[in-house]
Order: C-alpha cells, then sequence, then structure tokens
C-alpha cells in the first residue's frame, strides 16, 4: 500500500481529466481502471525494475559448470559483478620493457 499523496483524499479528482488517488495509494483513471503512471513515483523514477541485474555467465543461477561449485564470475551470488577499474591490473600482467 502506497501513502497518499500530501494535501491529497482518496477519491478527489487531481488533474483536469479526472484522475484519482485510491484509498490503497493506487493511481485511477476516472473511469476506475488503473493509470498506466501507477508505477512513477514522486521522483520520476519507476518502482518495479530495483533488481541488479543477472550474471551474464550463469543466468543468475549462481552455479558452475561442475556438479556443486560456483560461478567463476559472480562466485555464486548470481548478481552481475561490478565493472573492474581500468587500472586494476589483478588479472593483466603489467607489460614487459625489452
Amino acid at each position: 500500500m502506497k501513502p497518499l499523496p500530501k494535501g491529497v483524499a482518496p477519491f478527489q479528482p487531481v488533474n483536469p481529466s479526472g484522475c484519482y488517488y485510491a484509498p490503497d495509494g493506487t493511481f485511477m483513471n476516472a473511469d476506475g481502471t488503473r493509470n498506466i503512471f501507477d508505477d512513477v513515483d514522486e521522483d520520476g523514477t519507476e518502482d518495479y525494475n530495483n533488481e541488479p541485474p543477472e550474471c551474464s555467465y550463469c543466468a543468475g543461477t549462481g552455479e558452475g559448470t561442475h556438479d556443486g561449485s560456483a560461478c567463476s564470475h559472480c562466485h555464486g551470488t548470481g548478481v552481475e559483478p561490478a565493472p573492474r577499474s581500468p587500472t586494476d591490473t589483478f588479472y593483466i600482467d603489467p607489460p614487459i620493457n625489452y
């Protein structure tokens, strides 16, 4: 249940087309159907897609290629790891100057 915006009562029209907020905080059209903008928060962001991206190696399962092993990319979390810094040389050999 979402809170109603400040100063708005349930079923009070909030725009010229007659849209209103239901008592549970759902943004409704004048004809009683749910408005397409109901998922948009006050700050303009949509709240239905807040999940982290799934790992591109294991498709979010966290499983490795062998029985009982964890994914080598996400280490079993199922979440895509943050990109490494361009200056991170943990897996990259330093250049050899001859």
